[in-house]
This record gives C-alpha cells, sequence and structure tokens, in this order.
C-alpha cells in the first residue's frame, strides 16, 4: 500500500510539473477576456507610451497533508491557488489608479481585491490614496510557498484615506478606516486609524506599524463574526528585511497591544493577546545555470490557538527559475499545536506542497 500511495503521489507531480492545463475553467476564460479587452485598451496607446499596464501571476499547487488539523486523517489536492490580475493605469501627470483581480481556488472567489486612486505631485514627497486597499500594517516578505503566520494574523484589508511619505529611504504612512468590527453598537463611523514608519534602501529596510484596532484583521474579523466588541484592542508589527544576490534574511513581529474580552478570543481561560513571529533564512545559487533559492524559516504564535494558528512552525523550501518568469517550488513544513493545557492537541501536522507559478 505504501509503494502504490508514493506511485500515485509520483505521477501527480510529474502531472503538475509538465503542464496546468488541467485549470483551464470559467474563471480562467473570464480572466482571459478580460486581459484581452486591456491588451485591446494598450494597443490604442501610443507605443512605449501607454498608460495601462497589466500585470499578474498564476499560481498552481500539489499539496500532501499529513494528520491534517492534528488528527490520523491524511489528504493531497491539486488546486488552483492563486490567480491575480493587476491592471495599472496612468490617468494623467498626478493621478494613477491600480485595480487588482484575484481568484483563490476553495478560499476566494473571482473578486476585486483592491482598487485605489493615488494623487500625487512631482514637486512633493507625498502620495494621497484612497480606495480598498490593504493597508500598510506589516510586510509578510517570504520566499516560501505558504503565507507567514504573521500575515495570517496581521493582514488587513479596509476601504481606507492613506497619506503618505518617502523621501532619501525613509517612509511615513497615516490612514483612516471605519472597521467592520465597533467597540459597541454605535460607532459605524471613520474612526479607526494606522500609522507605518519605515526606512530602507535596496538590500535593507526596517520599521514598525501600528494600528488602533487589530480587531479589524481579516483573521480577526473573521474569527469574531461580530459587527460589535466589548473594547477595542490596538495591534503593533515590527519587522527587519536584509537582502543580498547571494542571500535574504526576513525577522518579523505582528501582535495586539492588550488582551481582548475573555467573550470575544480566549486563552487558558482568560483573554487572549494574539502574536506571531516569523524568522526566515534565504540563499541564492544557480543549479544548472538557473536561479535558485533554498529557504529555511521558523515561526512562533502566542495566545493564538483560538483563531485556529499553530503554536510553531518549521519550514524549509527550495524554489527554482525554469524559464524566464516561471518558477517550480517546493515546500515542507511541520506544523505544532498548542499542549491540551493550553486548549490544544498538543500533535503535529506536516505538509508538503509543490508549486508551478508563472508571472506575466
Amino acid at each position: 500500500m505504501k509503494t502504490r500511495k508514493t506511485l500515485i503521489h509520483a505521477t501527480i507531480l510529474m502531472a503538475l510539473a509538465m503542464s496546468t492545463s488541467s485549470y483551464a475553467g470559467s474563471v480562467n476564460e473570464k480572466l482571459y477576456d478580460l486581459h484581452k479587452r486591456v491588451q485591446e485598451l494598450e494597443s490604442s496607446q501610443t507605443g512605449s507610451n501607454s498608460n495601462i499596464q497589466i500585470h499578474g501571476v498564476v499560481e498552481a499547487e500539489y499539496g500532501y497533508t499529513q494528520d491534517v488539523d492534528y488528527t490520523l486523517a491524511d489528504t493531497s489536492d491539486i488546486v488552483l491557488a492563486t490567480v491575480e490580475l493587476v491592471i495599472d493605469a496612468k490617468v494623467n501627470n498626478n493621478v494613477d489608479v491600480q485595480v487588482a483581480l484575484l481568484y483563490e481556488e476553495d478560499d476566494t472567489p473571482l473578486e476585486v481585491d483592491s482598487g485605489i486612486i493615488m494623487m500625487h505631485d512631482d514637486n512633493l514627497p507625498l502620495t494621497l490614496s484612497m480606495g480598498q486597499m490593504y493597508v500598510p500594517f506589516g510586510v509578510y516578505e517570504s520566499n516560501m510557498i505558504s503565507d507567514p503566520l504573521t500575515l495570517e494574523l496581521g493582514e488587513t484589508r479596509e476601504s481606507a484615506v492613506q497619506l503618505s511619505f518617502e523621501s532619501n529611504g525613509a517612509t511615513a504612512g497615516l490612514y483612516v478606516f471605519n472597521g467592520d468590527v465597533e467597540e459597541g453598537l454605535d460607532e459605524d463611523k471613520v474612526t479607526q486609524f494606522g500609522i507605518a514608519l519605515g526606512f530602507g534602501n535596496d538590500n535593507f529596510s526596517v520599521g514598525v506599524d501600528y494600528i488602533s484596532a487589530i480587531s479589524d484583521t481579516d483573521a480577526v474579523q473573521d474569527f469574531l463574526g461580530v459587527p460589535a466588541i466589548i473594547k477595542q484592542v490596538a495591534g503593533i508589527s515590527a519587522h527587519a528585511v536584509y537582502n543580498t544576490d547571494a542571500m535574504s534574511m526576513i525577522v518579523e513581529y505582528v501582535g495586539a497591544l492588550d488582551k481582548f474580552d475573555a467573550s470575544e478570543i480566549v486563552f487558558n481561560g482568560n483573554g487572549a493577546q494574539p502574536a506571531a513571529a516569523n524568522v526566515e533564512f534565504g540563499f541564492n545559487f544557480p543549479v544548472a545555470g538557473r536561479d535558485s533559492t533554498v529557504a529555511i524559516g521558523y515561526q512562533v504564535t502566542e495566545e493564538a490557538w483560538d483563531l485556529g494558528l499553530p503554536e510553531s512552525r518549521a519550514m524549509i523550501a527550495f524554489s527554482m527559475g525554469l524559464y524566464e518568469a516561471t518558477s517550480l517550488s517546493f515546500e515542507y513544513l511541520s506544523d505544532s499545536d498548542y499542549e491540551p493545557v493550553d486548549g490544544g492537541s498538543g500533535e503535529s501536522s506536516s505538509t508538503f506542497t509543490v508549486q508551478l507559478a508563472a508571472e506575466f
């Protein structure tokens, strides 16, 4: 039986590496039609001065999980993990528009992921942005296939107004929004805000971000499932990223600054103060003349069992450029659940993933 399973998995991996044609379907056809329409608009512009640019990515994955959800069950699947199409339009010398469409099989139906109007002046280091966006709370850089646990806790998409500053490597941003989770039932107003500060150059960047309501991050908001909570809890994020041609290092922390009420997010019978951290190293080198990367990472969370996050995660990944803008990646991760005394099972689970990705 073990030999038969191994043969099945090997056959699936070979099929995935050779072709992704099995993912053609209604979603792809819609994206292709949209792509054609945008290309027609591009062709109507004059040569290299085109005011409309499109780019995107398609990612197809095979995954095998052992002891899924910390049980004895195993599972495997092939999915169209990501289809993203981004349209950038230069309206005039002072106004740009960006629209991003996103589809993730079994997770996100085809939707407008973001839509932003950006106004700027060449004489000022300021940009005013308005629309649906991922606010600057965390950076979530990674060489892995899987999203880091910091992203799973802290990523925040909101309709917001943001004023950003950039000069000589220094960046700053201030944004306001009306969160979907309010403090009390009568605060349906633009009362939430965030601040992002950073500094960097071509090789490194550091930054710290603050958000007045970590309850409005996508993960916490989905878990709460209610329009109001007893009190808002602020959040903080800090990161340091270092890159050279040979290696990269990523360190990031995201966490709540106070405890939630025990009736909302609980840990060990008390209100939880969830947090997550990620440390990752990547090493770049050629393999058979192709750019390749090996990455190792370790991630931890605190008081995040109620949110469905593991207590720790160890990861290793290898990716190789097959052709221009096309890559093949492999990833192995091992999750460890919280101990029974903390509400978990004390068990572990592992996942092996193969991804074929193409950018355009």
